[in-house]
């Protein structure tokens, strides 16, 4: 797998198609478990998620927490991200960092969590996700694939996000994230197709910390109650 993202032929269970079908069955079983079970299923995507879950086209409802739906050619930093994982270059470079990543996953895991606590790599991260970190971003395949699906996600979602729009949508303005503007064009045509929307302080990876984790789950489970509040029949 790899080797063909390094050659920039991706296929198999890791193009934005497959990943976009292997959502929509696992929300069909998914809906079908809530159903008979009394409940109503409400999909929860973060970041690409929220993209895979909308284009998935089921018919449930989405709320998505500041979701990658399209590409922010306004901001310069993710401008600069794109033209680097994009470019002719970009298995080379590849190549080169995984390279790196697999001669670090030599060294004792104490040197390595502190080679990446001086990088950046892990900054503000609780230990459980610094652990992960220390574990999976030393080895050549996780880098490449990581960086391959980077650079197919940023080639298909290159035009406007032309819907369907989520039902609830939860953005992050501080710090502002590269992925999803908390305000602009894109936030416009969410609510104006109805979609309601929250704002919370915390970075993207908000998951890798715990004072961040407990504020966004705090906001989207308000917002899925709220989502969920109209329709549904009987409590879950």
């Amino acid at each position: 797998d790899a080797t063909r993202w390094a050659l920039n032929r991706p296929r198999g269970p890791f193009s934005v198609e497959e990943q976009i079908a292997h959502v929509a069955d696992h929300i069909d079983g998914e809906r079908a478990l809530a159903e008979g079970q009394g409940r109503r299923l409400v999909v929860v995507g973060h970041s690409i998620g929220g993209y895979f879950a909308l284009r998935a086209r089921r018919d449930v409802p989405v709320v998505c927490v500041t979701p990658y739906l399209e590409n922010r050619e306004a901001d310069p930093a993710f401008r600069k991200l794109r033209r680097l994982v994009t470019s002719p270059l970009a298995p080379v470079l590849a190549s080169a960092l995984a390279s790196v990543a697999t001669l670090l996953g030599i060294v004792p895991k104490v040197v390595r969590r502190r080679l990446l606590r001086a990088a950046g790599a892990t900054a503000g991260m609780d230990r459980v996700h610094e652990d992960v970190t220390v574990e999976t971003m030393c080895g050549f395949g996780n880098v490449v694939t990581m960086l391959g699906l980077a650079r197919d996600e940023m080639r298909a979602l290159a035009k406007p996000f032309d819907g369907p729009y989520p039902a609830g949508l939860v953005l992050f303005d501080d710090p502002p994230d590269v992925w999803c503007a908390a305000k602009g064009p894109l936030v416009d045509r969410a609510r104006e197709a109805g979609a309601l929307i929250r704002t919370a302080s915390a970075p993207h990876a908000f998951g890798t910390r715990s004072d961040a984790r407990h504020r966004v789950v705090a906001t989207v489970a308000e917002l899925v109650a709220e989502v969920a509040a109209p329709t549904m029949t009987t409590p879950s």
